[in-house]
């Protein structure tokens, strides 16, 4: 599966998140990050920094098909830093056994927040962006690249979005 990072100690008790993913809530006022345990997760022991600062318990929602492993991290923009957002999630098994400390995300996705908070992540859409078309002054961000901000490429260019864009109005 891609974007899953297999224990390289197997013999290490310690819980890992197998999955982590960041991007921009269903309304467009969110930043949401969603992660997934490899061992059953005591949901008491989550703390989560999204964005400079720590997310609420309760706004730390379980998956509904498996609610001991798989959560989401929900903060308002309001309480998000410009720029690149950050995290952080720590936690423990239902042993209390602490994990591994997580601030990167599994899939290399990224949100950026701009002087404007008009954002849109296009993770979810089945065709290509056309950088033509774009907004001046978009920041486009990737896996596999970085571009500054753009009014018009010279030329009309396709990106597919197999690498989790997202993009944000500055």
């Amino acid at each position: 599966m891609l974007g899953t990072v297999p224990n390289p100690n197997p013999s290490d008790p310690r819980p890992r998140l197998r999955t982590c993913s960041i991007g921009v809530g269903a309304s467009g006022n969110s930043v949401e990050l969603t992660f997934t345990a490899d061992q059953d997760l005591r949901a008491t022991s989550l703390q989560v920094v999204l964005g400079g600062s720590p997310v609420l318990p309760s706004r730390i929602d379980a998956s509904t098909t498996d609610p001991l492993r798989s959560f989401t991290a929900t903060q308002p923009l309001s309480q998000v830093e410009k720029g690149v957002v950050k995290f952080s999630i720590k936690f423990a098994n239902v042993n209390n056994v602490e994990g591994i400390p997580v601030t990167n995300t599994t899939d290399n996705s990224k949100v950026v927040i701009g002087k404007s908070v008009y954002m849109l992540d296009c993770r979810h859409l089945r065709r290509c962006v056309d950088l033509s078309t774009l907004t001046p002054g978009v920041l486009l961000m990737s896996r596999s690249m970085q571009l500054p901000a753009v009014s018009k490429p010279p030329q009309p260019m396709q990106l597919p979005l197999q690498d989790r864009v997202a993009l944000a109005w500055l």
